[in-house]
């Protein structure tokens, strides 16, 4: 139900801008920096290190990391809509490593977004404009799963599992923007991205799903707070 309602607001979006293509369109380049809850695998990776009968070290544990977007925007009057699209990754680790040998696991994630936004500019003209923002995309989750464990330089277990998922994201947030000319501009954006993921399954057969230890199964949540900085054209 809830891609179908995605689906019906994006169309709606497409289609209020093909009706404004008379009016300006703008194109931005964005870098973004966030936090990932991550909570179900982070709670994974802390399993297999308990459960580990070496002294297993975790490296790291799904942080932030910088992710690329874009957008293309149609103007009217303090309202600028139309698509976004982006991706994002993150990952964990746990390794050990000494001289009879080294064990290795990872989770590396990947996510890629497409949607509508809408940005709302609280004043219509000047070199500083504040913007409330609006986005709801849709995602795809890929999660690779890679252990690797070596004994007396003899590799024991060299193992790639893939998993992959469904989101759907909103994201609102409020930004300052800086007009540099008529054509070219920077802005600063803040926001919260809540995501609502499906659960995690195998790439060969949607049958099989990834459980914890409590035999739930499990799935990414890429939820959490985003700092970005755009870089944009008006094409008039």
């Amino acid at each position: 139900m809830i891609h179908k309602s995605f689906i019906l607001v994006v169309l709606l979006f497409l289609g209020q801008s093909a009706t404004s293509v008379c009016q300006p369109i703008e194109g931005s380049f964005i870098i973004n920096y966030g936090s990932f809850n991550m909570s179900d695998l982070k709670g994974f990776q802390d399993e297999i290190r308990t459960q580990t009968p070496v002294p297993v070290k975790e490296i790291s544990s799904f942080p932030s990391y910088p992710g690329f977007a874009g957008k293309i925007f149609a103007h009217v009057g303090n309202i600028r809509f139309g698509l976004v699209g982006g991706v994002n990754s993150s990952g964990s680790r746990l390794s050990l490593e000494d001289y009879s040998g080294s064990f290795e696991y990872n989770q590396t994630a990947k996510l890629v977004q497409l949607g509508a936004g809408l940005d709302y500019h609280l004043k219509r003209e000047g070199k500083w404009i504040p913007s409330i923002s609006f986005q709801l995309t849709r995602g795809w989750t890929n999660v690779l799963i890679d252990e690797k464990v070596v004994a007396n330089q003899v590799v024991f277990s060299d193992n790639q599992i893939k998993f992959k998922s469904s989101n759907v994201i909103v994201q609102p947030g409020v930004g300052i923007r800086r007009n540099l000319s008529e054509a070219l501009f920077v802005a600063m954006d803040m926001g919260y991205a809540l995501d609502m993921p499906s659960l995690l399954e195998d790439n060969s057969s949607a049958s099989l799903k990834l459980f914890n230890n409590k035999n739930e199964p499990i799935g990414p949540d890429w939820s959490g707070y985003r700092v970005s900085l755009t870089f944009g054209l008006v094409f008039k």
